[in-house]
């Protein structure tokens, strides 16, 4: 959702890399991927991404409206192409950070990042930058511009003069006065949604914020999971295992968001009875169990703490690691307690 809370999955991709040690050398790979069809690249993931969107999207009701966030990697031509030539009135929009300084089509300029650096109406914004491995979180001025602009073919398509010019808003976020020995924050967006005020350009950044979301989720399915640790000798094995592991990466993300966001709802909105007993019986190892529901805070702070997370005074919330690990610890226990209490 817009503020950032993770629903489920739509769709998922799963392929394998050609091996590198091919003899190629660098420039060689460099042209071989200029002249190979955007469909044998790997980087085809992100057009067949949108295009499974554009199909949720025009079997869903159109009071949902899809939003494609992409990285720096999702900046390809095609894939802005992939949605002009798509002439359906309720299709899915993109929002992508940029990669590269592209060559447009009007201005003063004839490139991307120097058009915006021309702008002189900007408005200024504060937010905050969460904690990270090495750093801790703070506040952040963004100065934000904006402009409707057109983009021209990349000058790497074959036959680029058989593409159109694909019409876009760009965003400017660059941060003001960074703290020393920091490096300043400064994203270019590129989005097919009308970008027509200040309002409009703070919402589609705070949008492209929420992506980190989907980082999270991965980082919970690589290390919550252990998905590397698999070892099936079949492809359609190791589809069959990341389907099951993606269903309980995301429920580890829900849960981490949802008692953060929501910590005063009753623990029995996202855990049974059984559960929350023997999590509170394993952790503090007694049969003398609440019988009262608890709080969904404390309950993820008990799983947390299962899976190794101190819950000190300066430690903060747990993390999705501790938390996948706490639920793991608390599986088979509920399951005991469940049989031990109930027959």
């Amino acid at each position: 959702t817009v503020d950032g809370t993770a629903l489920g999955i739509l769709d998922s991709q799963v392929w394998a890399r050609e091996s590198t040690l091919d003899g190629r050398t660098h420039n060689q790979k460099k042209v071989d991927r200029k002249r190979t069809p955007i469909e044998d690249k790997e980087s085809y993931r992100w057009l067949k991404s949108f295009q499974r969107l554009c199909e949720i999207q025009a079997t869903s009701s159109k009071s949902f409206h899809f939003v494609s966030i992409c990285d720096r990697e999702g900046d390809i031509f095609e894939l802005f192409l992939e949605h002009a030539k798509n002439t359906n009135e309720n299709k899915p929009d993109l929002l992508i950070r940029a990669r590269t300084n592209r060559n447009i089509t009007s201005g003063e300029t004839k490139y991307l990042y120097e058009e915006l650096n021309q702008i002189s109406e900007f408005a200024e914004y504060d937010i905050i930058i969460p904690k990270k491995k090495n750093s801790q979180a703070r506040e952040a001025t963004l100065r934000l511009k904006f402009k409707e602009v057109s983009i021209k073919p990349s000058y790497d398509l074959p036959k680029k003069n058989q593409y159109p010019n694909i019409p876009l808003y760009a965003i400017s976020a660059s941060e003001v006065n960074p703290p020393k020995g920091r490096d300043p924050i400064h994203w270019i967006i590129l989005t097919t949604i009308p970008i027509l005020n200040f309002k409009d350009a703070f919402e589609k950044i705070e949008w492209y914020r929420r992506r980190w979301v989907i980082e999270t989720f991965f980082k919970t399915l690589k290390s919550g999971c252990k998905i590397e640790e698999h070892q099936f000798q079949t492809l359609e094995r190791l589809q069959r295992v990341l389907a099951i592991d993606s269903i309980i990466a995301w429920r580890i993300l829900f849960l981490t968001t949802l008692g953060r966001e929501c910590p005063d709802l009753p623990a029995s909105v996202l855990f049974e009875e059984h559960e929350w007993k023997a999590l509170h019986a394993r952790l503090y190892m007694t049969k003398d169990v609440p019988n009262e529901v608890p709080k969904l805070s404390l309950v993820m702070r008990q799983i947390g703490q299962l899976g190794g997370h101190l819950g000190r005074k300066g430690d903060g919330h747990p993390g999705v690691l501790a938390l996948a690990r706490g639920l793991y610890k608390l599986q088979s226990a509920a399951i005991m307690w469940k049989l031990l209490t109930y027959g």
